[in-house]
């Protein structure tokens, strides 16, 4: 809902503590209830050599308390927050609307994408739901450039369908025989051979779908559009819960360019944020650095006074007679 405990509890006439013990009841329940919607009974894939699309976004949240080397752990360089970064696996199926159909656990914002999807604990069920029936094996209408792999085999030579990712998943053979799937990734530059530059933005143009969802999620539920406010050990039942209550928005409104227009804004929010942050930080660097060279000019300036107005030999020895028999040594 956007709003802070605070301001919820005044406007629906509630304590926080009774809101926080509503939320804690409600959250398992309405993640049974909704799991069972898209993450048991998942729709089959579209007859097309990709299966699924997958991507990882990161959820900023507060920077976590402790020590330093703990909490930077939370910290994604890319995006320049804490965070708390998901790996989606969304497919299209045969009605044409998109659906989130495997979600991987919470990770720490510093892991890499590829490496979230080399660990994840679900590649079997992935690998089982890629599996091709005898009629998907036999279609002959599959566009060359979807159904066409980087060795030129075609989509119906293989037992599964593919998943599709950007650059961030591009691995070797070995790799994909380990995870149990193909990987199909998004070349990271052009070629300059016209026919894998048109390939390679082909299936650019096919990764839209899951930035769609991306931007319909965080546009319907300001809990991951803005800074995470419950605690981290209740994040996965709430980005479950944030999917597939998206997955049912879905079904009665299609995912399309406003989407993708809501996913560009969030992140463009979130990188001038950035951009503000080292602009202040930049800022308060220049004051520090011309304080402490003021302290060092003042600090020289008084030294040298000393210098200059200090008592010469014959002086100091005068002074110290004249103290030495004020004490009558």
């Amino acid at each position: 809902m956007g709003q802070t405990m605070a301001s919820l509890s005044v406007n629906i006439g509630e304590s926080e503590s009774t809101l926080h013990s509503a939320i804690r009841r409600i959250r398992p329940i309405v993640t049974e209830s909704l799991n069972s919607n898209t993450f048991i009974d998942r729709p089959a894939p579209n007859p097309l050599s990709i299966g699924l699309i997958c991507d990882c976004s990161t959820f900023q949240v507060y920077r976590p308390s402790g020590f330093y080397d703990e909490s930077k752990k939370m910290f994604d360089v890319k995006n320049n927050i804490y965070g708390i970064k998901v790996l989606f696996f969304v497919n299209i199926n045969v009605w044409g609307k998109v659906k989130c159909v495997f979600l991987s656990n919470p990770n720490v914002g510093s892991s890499h994408d590829f490496l979230i999807l080399k660990n994840l604990g679900i590649n079997n069920e992935i690998k089982e739901y890629l599996v091709k029936t005898k009629e998907d094996r036999e279609r002959e209408d599959m566009d060359k450039y979807e159904d066409m792999d980087i060795e030129g085999k075609f989509g119906r030579d293989y037992d599964s369908f593919c998943v599709l990712g950007d650059s961030a998943y591009i691995c070797s053979q070995e790799i994909q025989n380990k995870i149990g799937y193909r990987i199909l990734a998004v070349p990271k530059y052009k070629s300059k051979d016209e026919d894998v530059a048109n390939r390679g933005k082909y299936l650019a143009s096919r990764r839209v779908h899951v930035e769609q969802f991306f931007g319909r999620l965080v546009g319907a539920w300001n809990t991951f559009r803005h800074v995470y406010r419950f605690e981290h050990k209740h994040f996965q039942m709430d980005i479950e819960n944030a999917v597939n209550l998206t997955n049912i928005l879905t079904d009665y409104n299609g995912l399309g360019d406003e989407d993708s227009f809501e996913y560009k804004n969030w992140l463009e929010t979130r990188y001038g944020m950035v951009d503000e942050r080292k602009k202040n930080k930049l800022i308060s660097n220049k004051k520090w650095r011309n304080r402490k060279k003021k302290r060092l000019n003042d600090s020289q300036d008084n030294i040298q006074d000393f210098l200059n107005n200090s008592l010469d030999d014959e002086e100091i020895i005068n002074e110290s007679k004249l103290l030495c028999s004020s004490l009558n040594y």
